[in-house]
């Protein structure tokens, strides 16, 4: 079966039910912008969540949710994997620094489709920090 974007936040929720007033609240018809299933806020909020969860030392759903992220690498669409290929898991680990966790500690629940987008997004990250601290500029020196 192929996951849809409209696919993803019901999973999320199905695998860490504290996710799902997070997702009311991103996709409310009331908010002034509400987001929708596709734009990325989905992968933004998840990652968030996993993030607090650890800081606070609740990890008893991180099974079921990198379950779900390794189904949504292995049966999402061209728009899941945009998201969750790279995106889902850089935010993971800024988040996790954010919270003053090491972003490490998520590694011990990744599957090896997981570790392999994990070790792209740490390939990433390391590029920004890098950037962050002047120490590399995609800028062309003539």
């Amino acid at each position: 079966m192929v996951l849809h974007v409209e696919d993803v936040a019901p999973l999320l929720i199905e695998a860490v039910p504290t996710f799902g007033p997070l997702v009311d609240h991103l996709y409310a018809p009331g908010r002034h912008l509400p987001h929708k299933p596709g734009d990325g806020w989905d992968a933004v909020g998840f990652a968030h969540h996993l993030a607090d969860l650890l800081a606070a030392g609740d990890s008893a759903r991180f099974p079921a949710a990198f379950a779900a992220i390794e189904r949504l690498l292995r049966e999402g669409d061209d728009e899941v994997l945009r998201t969750y290929r790279l995106f889902f898991f850089l935010q993971l680990r800024l988040r996790a620094r954010d919270r003053f966790v090491e972003p490490e500690r998520f590694e011990q629940w990744l599957s090896p489709t997981a570790r392999a987008a994990w070790a792209d997004a740490v390939k990433a990250d390391e590029d920004i920090q890098r950037m962050a601290h002047g120490r590399h500029s995609f800028a062309r020196a003539d």
